[in-house]
């Protein structure tokens, strides 16, 4: 995110998180579909076909994707958002406290979002960028 978005959320009174959810409350809502995705195992298109791929690549942990317009403002803040190290450190928190299931939210694909166990390795992390980038539907 830019530095002046970054000061306004890390200046929030109330947190980094809270700072996201007053400046960003589109992207910030995105996000807790995201969580509550993974949290809960849901399914889309977009999943399904990644899990697919991606096993077929080796991948056995557990994660979850969703796809978002490239062109849309809010995909970009949600890009932003979890593309910043601490912040997405922050949110990945919050989320998993609140849905009391340990996740790291990303980036992944082109303008995806995918929550993920910590136990993913960087290696199925590639897996999975490989096999979303395939089912991408732009």
């Amino acid at each position: 995110m830019n530095c002046k978005d970054a000061r306004k959320v890390w200046g929030h009174p109330e947190g980094p998180v809270e700072g996201v959810r007053k400046l960003f409350p589109m992207a910030f809502e995105r996000i807790h579909l995201v969580a509550k995705g993974f949290a809960h195992k849901l399914e889309n298109p977009f999943n399904a076909a990644v899990q697919k791929d991606a096993k077929a690549l080796g991948v056995t942990s557990y994660f979850y994707v969703t796809h978002g317009d490239d062109r849309d403002p809010v995909t970009e803040e949600v890009h932003a958002i979890l593309g910043d190290t601490a912040v997405g450190q922050e949110i990945s928190h919050y989320f998993s406290k609140l849905f009391g299931v340990s996740m790291r939210l990303g980036n992944i694909c082109c303008s995806g979002c995918s929550g993920y166990s910590g136990d993913v390795t960087p290696e199925e992390i590639v897996a999975i960028q490989k096999a979303a980038i395939k089912n991408n539907p732009d």
